[in-house]
């Protein structure tokens, strides 16, 4: 076998995978995977899983499949808001572009009226030792038996 054809079988294998993935959450995803095929193969697969990320979360989220209309302010808002105290800012951010270049390819092709995303900022770090004070207050409320989130909030 050339390498050529392994790596068009390997390709052609991973996208039956992703479009057969049990919790998806839209039926086709020819409208999640087209902004990306120009990408370098590791930046594709990074950005698919990004926005397939985004698509189980709005299921999650909102109960209904997420399709291109889904990219409103709102629900990337929340969906910020949702990776502030999951992920760290670098993650959200990559998270944020790939979303973005999807919204950038919808609205090009006249699929939704604006690009959301460009209104959401990108995630700043907080320096380390905010997120230690952060641990420590939250396991002081916690010692007082006060409620708190399971996470404590990494970035702004």
């Amino acid at each position: 076998m050339t390498p050529v054809t392994h790596v068009a079988r390997k390709a052609r294998k991973a996208h039956v995978a992703y479009a057969t993935h049990p919790h998806e959450a839209y039926e086709t995803d020819e409208a999640f995977i087209a902004p990306f095929v120009h990408m370098q193969p590791a930046t594709r697969k990074a950005y698919i899983r990004d926005v397939r990320h985004f698509t189980s979360w709005y299921l999650r989220t909102y109960g209904v499949a997420c399709d291109l209309s889904a990219l409103t302010l709102d629900s990337v808002t929340r969906y910020r808001v949702f990776c502030s105290t999951r992920v760290c800012a670098g993650t959200f951010n990559r998270r944020r572009t790939a979303l973005n270049h999807l919204a950038s390819w919808a609205l090009d092709r006249g699929l939704i009226a604006s690009n959301p995303v460009e209104r959401v900022p990108c995630a700043k770090a907080i320096p380390d030792e905010r997120v230690k004070e952060s641990v420590d207050e939250r396991a002081s409320r916690d010692a007082t038996g006060a409620t708190q989130s399971a996470h404590a909030r990494r970035w702004v």
